[in-house]
């Protein structure tokens, strides 16, 4: 064989072998042009089960089939402290994820690594349509640029929470005893039949949610943000919720105090046990209830007891999804954004979170009678609705506010002076934080 020949026959086997890898390449996609996507995808969020989410995920790739070879990471913390510092870290090592969630209650940190959606991206015009005045509020960012408005979006909201009492009606109570404070009061005034501390509330070491429930206080009372300006109505509010907890008023929660802490048991803990007859917390604690073994048929639920109707809004707290400014996977990003704008998605992440009220104004009609749970088949969606319009407080920092706080709470005989020493720390180490103010000043 001549040299001409063996060129001809490698030439030819070459070409055989780019026809064959072609074909194996594109084997299975002859009926369809879809580039396929082939990538890791992260999405970080707190408080929801990853699990829950994992079903959302099949849905998705099954409705867009190029997304079917992306790797979706969904990891889960438990709470924002972890999350936060985990959050931190990533951005700092450049491994942050490509979706992330912020708290409405705070000014974050990551506020800059917000990526924001603009008209091109998003119908801002249909958003104000469907959603609650709330979310307008907190997600809507304007700007200026060359003179012209400019309108972004945060990001599309699917839920949000509101604080509830859960009572138990072993003790004779009906859902009247908590339609305003004075009824609330009046009822536990009557309980000393029953020997039982009424209502878990004073104290942050054993109520889960006291900086939450402080924070509605507050609100009830003008005070939308911890950075306000002390004056006679941020005394009157802390008097107030810490006279729940004095051992010589009516309610005296005070009484269960060393015991409850001792034995680390939290308001959760001594609800199921039967020694106080009701508790203010979110609604997803009805997911723990479930373990305790309580008498499914005795829990009932109210929304949050205001002083008089309209004094002020209810807390809204809820986390969003946010697209990270530096993810290099923004397509992919933005196609899941389309998906869970849809009421279908909306209405299927909500049935597998049953706990939570639809921030679509268009959802609440439909998702009203709802039961929560079916193991708690007294509870229904409604029952956490009021009249009052929602709004966020602004802790500044949720972590620090949230740790920051039972200094002041299990601080009975000088809480004024601790929640003043505990305000000026609070604004010097958000100044650090957000601004690099005061850098060399102690905040202690």
């Amino acid at each position: 064989m001549n040299n001409r020949k063996l060129i001809f026959w490698i030439i030819i086997w070459v070409l055989l072998l780019i026809i064959l890898l072609f074909l194996m390449l594109t084997k299975g996609d002859k009926k369809s042009s879809i580039t396929r996507i082939n990538w890791n995808f992260q999405i970080w969020t707190v408080w929801d089960s990853s699990k829950k989410f994992d079903e959302f995920i099949s849905d998705y790739k099954l409705k867009n089939k190029s997304m079917a070879n992306v790797v979706f990471e969904i990891t889960s913390f438990k709470n924002f402290e972890d999350y936060s510092l985990a959050l931190n870290s990533a951005f700092i090592k450049w491994v942050a994820p490509d979706i992330f969630v912020l708290n409405n209650n705070e000014i974050s940190l990551f506020e800059d690594k917000v990526y924001a959606l603009s008209n091109l991206k998003i119908d801002i015009h249909k958003f104000r349509q469907d959603y609650k005045t709330i979310f307008l509020d907190d997600l809507i960012v304007t700007t200026w640029e060359w003179e012209e408005k400019k309108e972004y979006l945060k990001w599309i909201p699917v839920w949000y929470e509101t604080l509830w009492v859960l009572y138990n009606r072993k003790f004779r109570l009906k859902r009247s005893d908590f339609n305003l404070k004075y009824s609330l009061n009046s009822a536990i005034r009557k309980s000393s039949s029953f020997d039982v501390v009424p209502l878990a509330l004073w104290n942050w070491s054993t109520v889960k949610y006291a900086p939450d429930i402080l924070a509605q206080e507050f609100m009830l009372n003008k005070i939308d943000t911890i950075k306000k300006p002390s004056n006679a109505s941020t005394k009157e509010t802390l008097a107030e919720y810490m006279e729940y907890g004095s051992e010589s008023g009516d309610n005296a929660y005070n009484k269960l105090y060393l015991s409850s802490k001792n034995s680390w048991k939290n308001d959760i803990d001594l609800f199921a046990d039967g020694d106080v007859w009701a508790i203010i917390t979110y609604p997803r604690v009805i997911e723990k209830l479930k373990t305790y073994g309580f008498n499914s048929r005795l829990l009932f639920a109210a929304a949050y007891p205001h002083r008089v109707h309209w004094d002020g809004p209810s807390l809204a707290n809820y986390n969003y999804f946010v697209i990270n400014t530096d993810s290099e996977k923004k397509n992919i990003a933005l196609s899941f954004i389309n998906y869970i704008s849809s009421d279908e998605w909306a209405k299927s992440f909500l049935s597998k979170f049953k706990y939570y009220l639809p921030a679509k104004r268009t959802l609440e009609d439909e998702l009203w009678d709802n039961k929560i749970s079916s193991f708690f088949p007294n509870i229904l969606l409604r029952d956490f609705y009021s009249d009052e319009p929602l709004s966020s407080f602004d802790k500044w920092n949720k972590i620090i506010y949230d740790r920051g706080i039972i200094n002041v709470l299990d601080n009975f005989w000088s809480y004024i002076d601790a929640f003043e020493d505990f305000k000026l720390s609070l604004i010097c180490k958000t100044d650090k934080i957000l601004e690099l103010k005061n850098l060399s000043t102690s905040c202690e």
